[in-house]
């Protein structure tokens, strides 16, 4: 989970896996556009993303589900 304070944003960036942001609390602003609490944002492997805003304050819950990799070893573990 992340806690942005009023005025805070986040980077940009590239998911370097399955990728879902949860607006748990507050509101941020993502691409120009409003985003209210219980909004969902996902992104695949390898996409480019934006970065948050907020002017109120917000807590994200930011989840990352690791691609299988095409080999015989196990899958990376999740991470939170």
């Amino acid at each position: 989970m992340n806690k942005l304070d009023p005025g805070a944003c986040t980077l940009p960036g590239k998911a370097g896996a399955f990728m879902i942001r949860y607006i748990y609390e507050g509101e941020v602003e993502y691409g120009g556009k409003p985003c209210r609490a219980l909004t969902n944002m996902y992104y695949p492997p390898n996409t480019s993303y934006d970065g948050l805003t907020s002017q109120t304050g917000a807590t994200i819950l930011s989840i990352e589900l690791q691609a299988r990799l095409p080999s015989s070893d196990p899958p990376l573990p999740f991470r939170i």
